[in-house]
This record gives structure tokens, C-alpha cells and sequence, in this order.
């Protein structure tokens, strides 16, 4: 499995098994999620009991309200990293999905997520996590 990031001597790293989502535009456009200015793929951490599947469509559906169709399995990564609004260190073992976009059902839970599409090559820039950005960039 190929890793992202690096561990730091001396942290603990918990691993978090998450689930993230390629949907593409018709026109070579990756759905993405500004997180206060983070560029991040729709998706994030299962849930005790969740498959990566049923995690994928709880987190599409609070970040941006739409249902979503869950396709292949397209890749694996992991990634240490250490995230702000946990205030902790994760190894996370990162399952990315090709995915189809549903109707809307209900208004975002997280409202500080805006669904954003972004050309796939520019997203494969700018995605904040390496895993993800390496994911986009296979999923054309």
C-alpha cells in the first residue's frame, strides 16, 4: 500500500479507516469540499459497525446534502497525518471510490463545507492531502 506523510518520533498515531469519494462531471470535473479554505475529496472516517461504503454515503450526504451512488473500489492509501480539529495524530487507511452524485435530500450538516467543481487536473493540485491528491490524479 503506498504511505503519505511521515511519522514523528515519539507520537502515537490511531488508525482511522476512511472512505472518500471520485465523482467526476461529465466534463473531466472532480467534485471537491472547501473546508474553510481546505480542498479536501467528499468522504472521511467510518463510524464502529460502517462499512466503507455506508460511511461513504453518510459523510457525502452531511457534507453536501446530495445522495450518492457508490461504484469500484478504486484505490488504497495510507496516510500519517495530524489533524486540527481532532487535535490528534492518524494513521489513515484510506479506501477512495469511484462515485455517482444523487438528488438532493436534505440541506448540509456541516456547514462549513461547500461542494466545489474543480477541473480534475487542478484538483489533483490542490487537494491539502497527498492521498487524495494521488487518488485524483488515477481516477481519469
Amino acid at each position: 500500500m503506498i504511505t503519505f506523510g511521515s511519522i514523528e518520533p515519539g507520537r502515537f498515531y490511531t488508525p482511522r479507516p476512511g472512505a472518500y469519494a471520485l465523482i467526476l462531471g461529465s466534463d473531466d470535473r472532480l467534485l471537491v469540499i472547501d473546508q474553510r479554505g481546505e480542498i479536501i475529496l467528499p468522504g472521511g472516517g467510518l463510524d464502529p459497525g460502517e462499512t466503507a461504503e455506508e460511511a461513504l454515503v453518510r459523510e457525502v450526504l452531511e457534507e453536501t446534502g446530495h445522495a450518492v451512488t457508490v461504484g469500484a473500489r478504486l484505490c488504497e492509501a495510507r496516510e500519517f497525518a495530524y489533524e486540527v480539529d481532532y487535535e490528534s495524530h492518524f494513521e489513515k487507511l484510506c479506501v477512495f471510490f469511484r462515485a455517482e452524485l444523487g438528488a438532493k435530500l436534505a440541506e448540509p450538516v456541516e456547514d462549513d463545507h461547500t461542494m466545489v467543481w474543480m477541473p480534475r487536473v487542478e484538483a489533483a493540485e490542490h487537494l491539502s492531502k497527498g492521498s487524495q491528491r494521488w487518488a485524483a490524479e488515477r481516477a481519469g
